[in-house]
């Protein structure tokens, strides 16, 4: 009788490494399904399209030729997973942030992916990007209204060096301890630049809201508010979009007056500002998170949803620091007066 045929080192640790590649791509993959089936609860229309929508995405991470580190090599979160959900207190869209491609795609081609996903015009920012080193390249938003509107947005890494296309001329990015790091273009077409900030202060909030909005004040004063404390953590995060009138293309931005329209002659302007820092340096939990997101917004329905895209098990002071859910945090603050809290989160 022969013998039972024996796997070699290499094909067992290979055999092992493929099943647990198998099982990282599957959890992110089964995460997102339960958090959107929870989100289903409060806002169904829009879960079922953004299941669709990721459906299509994590399919072709889960085809990657790489399938060892396919569910946890992104830079976008925490743990490695290639999709990141977002909520906001303004309203109860579902959003969502994720890699375009699988791992084995090379980070210069990521932002044209990106682009063809949206739907939006990504050339000058590929001319930012050519020619220089890149950490993760682009990644690919999504929005979904529970009434049927849909919105997308490509996140664009800005490298080292290169030169700020318009509407970089505003004096904004001219500021004295700003690195801007990223840019966003939405399918409406706003841009939003994202810069970070090592040692900000309060009176950098201050300042940074006056050369934008031309308003004094309100940013701060809503950061305060959720802090509960006047000390920022650092290092945080500053964005600020900008919006094109009805006169044609974007020309360089220049601010409006408090109350003012954000398109005056067709110009492209600042309309929204956002500060940005990591939840574990202002939340001593998850628990403590909901609570105090909740507190900044009236809308009853984009609470729910807030409560169901965490779900149940949360992360607590007595739980690993890995295991929170709720990671990047913001205040934002717009042309108009309004203000809001956001976040983004992990799966579940």
């Amino acid at each position: 009788m022969r013998d039972a045929p024996t796997i070699g080192t290499d094909e067992r640790t290979a055999a092992v490494s493929a099943a647990a590649a198998a099982s990282s791509t599957a959890d992110v993959v089964d995460a997102v399904e339960r958090t959107l089936e929870r989100a289903a609860a409060v806002v169904p229309a829009a879960a079922t399209r953004a299941r669709l929508a990721l459906a299509a995405l994590l399919d072709g991470v889960a085809r990657s030729t790489w399938p060892e580190i396919a569910g946890r090599f992104s830079r976008l979160t925490t743990s490695g997973a290639p999709v990141e959900l977002a909520w906001t207190g303004r309203d109860a869209s579902l959003r969502w942030t994720a890699e375009v491609a699988p791992p084995e795609t090379p980070t210069a081609q990521r932002l044209t992916l990106a682009g063809t996903w949206a739907g939006v015009d990504t050339q000058s920012l590929a001319q930012a990007q050519h020619g220089r080193p890149l950490r993760y390249g682009a990644w690919l938003a999504g929005r979904h209204a529970e009434d049927g509107r849909d919105g997308a947005k490509v996140y664009a890494e800005v490298p080292d060096g290169a030169r700020l296309p318009d509407p970089a001329a505003h004096p904004v990015f001219r500021s004295w301890g700003l690195t801007w790091r990223m840019a966003g273009v939405a399918d409406d077409g706003t841009t939003e630049w994202y810069a970070r900030a090592e040692r900000a202060e309060e009176v950098d909030l201050l300042a940074f809201e006056r050369s934008t909005l031309g308003s004094d004040g309100l940013l701060r004063a809503r950061v305060r508010e959720l802090l509960r404390s006047e000390a920022l953590p650092r290092p945080c995060g500053l964005s600020v979009a900008f919006a094109p009138g009805p006169g044609g293309s974007p020309s360089p931005g220049e601010s409006p007056s408090p109350g003012e329209s954000p398109s005056p002659g067709g110009r492209t302007v600042p309309v929204a500002i956002t500060w940005f820092a990591p939840a574990g340096a202002v939340f001593a939990d998850d628990d403590d998170a909901v609570r105090r997101l909740s507190a900044t917004t009236d809308d009853a329905a984009a609470r729910a949803l807030l409560a169901a895209l965490l779900g149940a098990e949360r992360a607590t002071t007595t739980t690993a620091a890995a295991r929170r859910r709720i990671v990047p945090i913001g205040v934002g603050v717009g042309f108009d007066g309004s203000s809001w809290a956001q976040a983004g989160l992990l799966p579940s």
